[in-house]
């Protein structure tokens, strides 16, 4: 003989479907609405200012912000307060911004001998080989390839300054014997 589901047992099988269908739904619903315990999206980095089409980004001057602060600590100079430090390394970020885009339109670069030629003078000033310097730096939390990047800026910025001075200062025959007589007069007082 067949097994034949009565009515109220049927009921109740329906009842455990709908209980059970509900209990799910709160626990889902419980467990969308919780925070996300670890993100898996990292921060985005704030825009600090917008030069031409590049962009200085808050990491960025933080990372120079550190850099600058390693120094003056190791040099034990007091240094200005944070908010005027950090003002003066972001106005300092769009200077050299705007140089670099100034260097690269007129076709300045500096190539790896000359960065190699730079770095070695460093070392050389500081008495120090160049692994050495780069060991020190890297104290200073600046890698080699930031420090050889730093110091070819430097470089293409120093170029364009020494051209642009270049172009505009002309000093003529009469200026430089006025100069040559009056150092001679200074020298005979």
């Amino acid at each position: 003989m067949p097994n034949r589901l009565s009515v109220s047992s049927l009921q109740t099988a329906l009842r455990w479907v709908f209980v059970s269908t509900l209990s799910l739904c709160s626990c889902a619903l419980v467990y969308a609405a919780l925070p996300d315990p670890a993100p898996t999206t990292a921060p985005i980095d704030r825009i600090m200012v917008v030069v031409n089409d590049e962009i200085i980004t808050q990491s960025e001057l933080k990372v120079r912000l550190d850099e600058i602060s390693k120094r003056i600590a190791s040099q034990k100079i007091q240094a200005p307060p944070e908010n005027v430090l950090k003002k003066q390394l972001l106005e300092r970020l769009i200077l050299e911004r705007l140089q670099l885009q100034v260097a690269k339109l007129t076709g300045l670069e500096a190539g790896d001998d000359k960065v190699d030629t730079a770095l070695q003078n460093i070392a050389a000033k500081n008495g120090m080989p160049l692994p050495e310097l780069y060991k020190t730096m890297a104290k200073d939390g600046l890698s080699e390839a930031a420090l050889r990047e730093q110091i070819r800026q430097q470089i293409i910025i120093q170029q364009l300054v020494e051209r642009e001075i270049g172009n505009r200062i002309s000093v003529s025959e009469s200026e430089l014997q006025n100069f040559r007589d009056n150092s001679e007069n200074r020298d005979a007082d």
